[in-house]
């Protein structure tokens, strides 16, 4: 059973990442690396499930972070560019279920305003609608247990 602090290494002796568990299952501070030493993925676990602040890094210099609730992102940016510029926001908001209303903003102008999804046992099923600016529906997805059977794009609608 594991308990405690796992540090886990590279073949060249660097570290790979750090990891905490309590009865096998992830609990606490969970950290990865680049091979150059800088952060590629931090945050904390709770009872084996992301929670609290996260942050993606990239090589290139991006970051991501985003906020998780017992396993489920709730709302996250994505910065790039000079000064972080240039950035997404998301929110998600989940309901009975399983569906997740989504609102996204890219460089704070409505990118799309939601999307609609159901998922059923962990899959995608049903509809999964995405409405632009003017609550046009823009793209419009159908799953069956996870299989896409249907697909619909609005290209000239799909603006930001």
């Amino acid at each position: 059973m594991l308990n405690g602090e796992k540090i886990i290494f590279r073949e060249n002796g660097d570290i790979l990442g750090i990891e905490n568990y309590k009865d096998d299952a992830l609990e606490g501070q969970f950290i990865r690396y680049f091979t150059d030493g800088r952060i590629k993925e931090a945050g904390k676990y709770k009872n084996g499930l992301e929670h609290g602040l996260w942050f993606y890094g990239a090589l290139s210099g991006d970051y991501s972070e985003c906020l998780f609730i017992n396993g489920k992102g709730k709302e996250g940016c994505r910065k790039w560019g000079p000064d972080d510029r240039d950035y997404w926001w998301w929110k998600i908001e989940y309901a009975d279920g399983g569906r997740k209303e989504t609102h996204i903003e890219y460089n704070e102008n409505p990118y799309y305003v939601q999307a609609l999804t159901t998922f059923v046992n962990g899959s995608l099923h049903g509809k999964h609608v995405q409405y632009g600016c003017l609550d046009k529906i823009i793209v419009l997805k159908v799953f069956d247990k996870g299989k896409l059977i249907e697909h619909y794009w609005d290209n000239e609608n799909w603006n930001y």
